[in-house]
């Protein structure tokens, strides 16, 4: 079956004016900071990362107005770190190690995980400057909607004896709108914290990448749920889902799950056969019997919102990825085409050739014997005028590995996390670029606009004038 990648909605872009305002007031803010906790969702663990603090922030640590070393640090915050596979978390974070240089922790701050070593680290940069530095500064930034407010809460909860949390703490993003007054975190040593609005991007870019990449953004709410409909999220959705496991896709259990009365819903790419089959198993029907797409629809965003961590393949697998973000070079190379075939690898029998995935088409492959293809092993890739560019892509012939099931050592799966930061990276500067070219037009515009009104302004001089000398002629 051929999983094709959905029409993507345009990529939206939300920019409200308190985070343009952030933006212009934190380089100010950063004079009087000396931690800056960044946090970002570990499901977008490259998404989630806004370029537009990196300039400000590395010039930032570098200049210490102090001369005390050490006494500026960048942490970065991987929040809901429950809605990721725990095997990726350490092989990621010492990829991301080769290109950032800042220290990383992966919490669940709902629930209070990981924030004691998080508090733990902030007291003692604390006390190694005590002497030098009445208290700590610290800062929070990041995308909407990645849990700063709520990190902020438990930290001080953790750190004051009977502290109550005192930031308001939603689901929605754009909630924290305006910069809070300062809050005490610790006593001894003193650590004060400033929370921030979550600032998005002004500009997503252009293409496939911007839709997608406001699409993936939309889905863990880091934007405004009005700017997209429930059934375009839910049929990129599907299509994620798909490609974790084309043979067995991990469905919601109302699907996958076979009775008596009801088959198991087998895969497709058809999100209205999709929608239609769990409305009617959910009991979401209109007058007249007719199924409610949007509410199964909406319906089947939460439950992936909510059980992406309950299910460990909702996040993906080690033959896949990690996340929404992380799917490895060999594998996304096919989708790239616009979609996605997959038959499962098998024993071949002599002389038997093993299937390879073209695109969409599904061709036959090389002899199973042949030195370059085994019979453990997929090729994937794209065709082109001189033959697929076949990339060598291996798992069991039995199924996706499971967390359990992991063979691939902490080296292999850092070197899959090494290409696809690189990749991002790439993307990162093409954007850039982008964001570039855009402000040039802009820029040209607003002075055409504004020679256009000069224009317009010196006619309307000149007839003021010619009148004025009218009235004193006829006088």
């Amino acid at each position: 079956m051929a999983f094709k990648l959905p029409p993507l909605p345009p990529a939206s872009s939300w920019y409200p004016g308190h985070m343009a305002s952030f933006t212009r007031d934190f380089p100010r803010l950063l004079q009087s900071t000396h931690i800056v906790l960044e946090a970002r969702d570990a499901r977008l663990p490259l998404t989630s990362i806004n370029p537009n603090f990196e300039a400000m922030l590395s010039q930032w640590g570098s200049s210490d107005p102090n001369n005390l070393e050490g006494s500026r640090a960048r942490i970065v915050i991987y929040n809901k770190a429950d809605l990721v596979p725990s095997w990726g978390i350490k092989p990621f974070e010492r990829a991301l190690g080769r290109y950032f240089n800042h220290t990383t922790f992966f919490t669940t701050a709902k629930e209070g995980k990981s924030v004691a070593d998080l508090h733990q680290h902030l007291a003692a940069i604390a006390r190694r400057h005590k002497q030098n530095l009445q208290h700590l500064n610290v800062l929070v930034v990041g995308m909407p909607n990645v849990g700063k407010s709520t990190i902020l809460n438990h930290l001080r909860v953790y750190g004051i004896k009977g502290a109550s949390s005192v930031l308001k703490a939603s689901r929605l993003p754009g909630t924290t709108r305006t910069t809070s007054n300062r809050m005490r975190l610790n006593d001894d040593p003193l650590i004060y914290s400033t929370d921030s609005p979550g600032v998005m991007l002004p500009f997503l870019g252009y293409g496939d990448h911007a839709r997608e990449r406001a699409v993936k953004i939309s889905l863990i709410l880091g934007m405004n749920e009005s700017l997209f409909e429930y059934e375009q999220l839910a049929a990129y959705l599907l299509f994620r889902i798909n490609s974790i496991n084309p043979n067995d896709p991990p469905y919601p259990s109302l699907l996958s799950d076979a009775t008596e009365k009801r088959p198991k819903f087998p895969p497709t790419d058809s999100v209205e056969s999709f929608l239609a089959e769990l409305a009617s198993r959910m009991g979401y029907l209109r007058p007249g019997g007719i199924p409610d797409l949007q509410r199964a629809a909406k319906w089947f965003v939460e439950w992936w919102r909510v059980s992406a961590g309950k299910k460990e393949d909702l996040g993906g697998s080690v033959s896949w990825g990690w996340g929404l973000d992380c799917q490895w070079e060999d594998y996304w190379s096919s989708i790239d085409s616009g979609s996605l075939a997959v038959a499962p690898p098998q024993h071949m029998g002599e002389g038997e050739a093993v299937p390879v995935i073209q695109g969409e088409y599904l061709t036959e492959g090389r002899d199973a014997h042949s030195d370059q293809i085994s019979t453990t092993k997929l090729a994937v890739g794209k065709p082109n005028d001189g033959g697929p560019a076949l990339h060598d892509f291996e798992f069991e012939a039995s199924t996706f590995l499971s967390q359990s099931d992991v063979t691939d050592s902490i080296d292999d799966l850092e070197s899959k996390f090494d290409g696809v930061i690189r990749r991002y990276l790439n993307q990162t500067k093409e954007l850039g670029i982008e964001v570039s070219k855009s402000q040039l037009k802009k820029r040209a515009s607003d002075e055409v606009k504004q020679q256009v009104e000069q224009k317009k302004n010196a006619i309307y001089g000149q007839k003021k004038r010619s009148n004025s000398r009218r009235r004193g002629h006829s006088r």
